[in-house]
């Protein structure tokens, strides 16, 4: 099997702060998020935690996030390590959130096919990092849906210059990935709501009394809750309801929610990360839409099943399936590549150039508008 580790520094904010001793201890030390636990699933994985590293590469993901967050994200009592006391090449494949690992180090490990995501921008993070991936690294993974199997072109580019961008979402996750870390939850029975994060601030007083008389509604939410209540909960709810109301966003609670086991109710347009989802028959508009779908679901088991179903299908083969599969498609190129550093160096300047005149030029449209 294919050894996979996940690293980040000690000072990303999100997801996990503890490397083990199982996974669901891992996930359950997650500040935000439950984050790629499929990729559990698929390989040998070690998760890691390196103190922050002070070159540049490792400190654009924080420039881009910092601002925003106000709370603490590193436990008095969590441990990380010196990125350059770790044996990187014990590993075929190193996925790196948000660059924790310097060019200096990566070079030292060309045997190690180099991967990164960059934590904050979604499915459009392509559009603000054009040309990735850099700084040596051999693939992007840029939060993508996955939904087809790795084309022929993107091997050949691999074997070719050794960098590829790749559809990979930030949540892999399979439709079982959830109930699998929780046995003992995954048979609960389900009826209640559970609302997205910005759903609970978005709700009125009066459309909470409509909702709750067809379901229970989970009241938690709109508390600070850690990320394994959340889990559980979600493991005992029927909905994963988004409000209609809400600022567009990127709906990773749709992946979550659906890999849960539950049917995932959103209007497509306030999902800008992964609108397609959601099918058409299940799209609303307003609230009134919303109480109106939700009672046909209700009164219906055979087409709520059917639905769910329909959803749990989508993340299997886009949050799952294609992502990993994909994945290990790519390392086989890359082991049986021929390019040398120096070719591989020369396609990220390239790229590094075309992308720097792209972003240029949009913005000088953007100016003439």
């Amino acid at each position: 099997m294919i050894r996979l580790c996940f690293v980040k520094q000690h000072s990303t904010y999100d997801l996990y702060t503890r490397t083990g001793p199982d996974l669901r201890t891992i996930v359950e030390s997650s500040n935000v998020r439950s984050g790629p636990i499929g990729l559990w699933e698929a390989f040998h994985v070690d998760f890691r935690i390196v103190w922050e590293n002070p070159e540049p590469e490792c400190q654009r993901g924080k420039s881009d996030w910092t601002r925003y967050i106000d709370w603490k994200v590193w436990p008095d009592d969590a441990k990380a390590e010196k990125t350059d006391d770790v044996d990187w090449g014990q590993y075929d494949i190193v996925i790196a959130l948000d660059i924790a690992i310097p060019e200096r180090v990566v070079k030292k490990y060309p045997q190690v096919m180099w991967c990164y995501y960059i934590l904050e921008g979604g499915p459009m993070v392509s559009q603000r990092f054009p040309g990735s991936p850099y700084y040596g690294y051999n693939v992007f993974l840029n939060h993508r849906l996955a939904k087809t199997s790795l084309p022929k072109v993107l091997q050949k580019k691999m074997r070719s210059v050794k960098r590829v961008s790749l559809d990979f979402p930030y949540f892999i996750q399979s439709s079982r990935s959830i109930r699998d870390m929780y046995p003992e939850n995954a048979n609960t029975k389900r009826e209640n709501i559970i609302l997205s994060h910005h759903s609970y601030a978005a709700i009125t007083p009066e459309e909470w009394k409509i909702l709750s008389e067809i379901a229970p509604i989970w009241d938690k939410g709109k508390k600070g809750v850690s990320i394994g209540q959340l889990l559980r909960e979600t493991l005992a709810s029927k909905y994963v309801i988004f409000h209609p109301n809400i600022v567009p966003n990127m709906g990773s609670a749709v992946i979550e929610g659906a890999a849960a086991g539950c049917l995932v109710l959103a209007g497509r347009s306030k999902l800008w990360g992964f609108p397609e989802l959601i099918s058409k028959e299940m799209d609303f508009k307003t609230f009134d839409d919303l109480v109106r779908l939700l009672k046909q679901l209700q009164n219906n088991p055979v087409l709520f099943e059917s639905k769910r179903r329909e959803q749990a299908e989508l993340i299997e083969s886009w949050c799952y399936t294609h992502p990993t599969r994909n994945l290990m498609l790519l390392y086989d190129a890359f082991k049986n590549s021929a390019c040398r550093p120096e070719t591989q160096k020369r396609s990220e300047w390239l790229a590094k150039k075309w992308g720097e005149m792209r972003l240029l030029a949009k913005r000088s449209l953007k100016k003439l508008r």
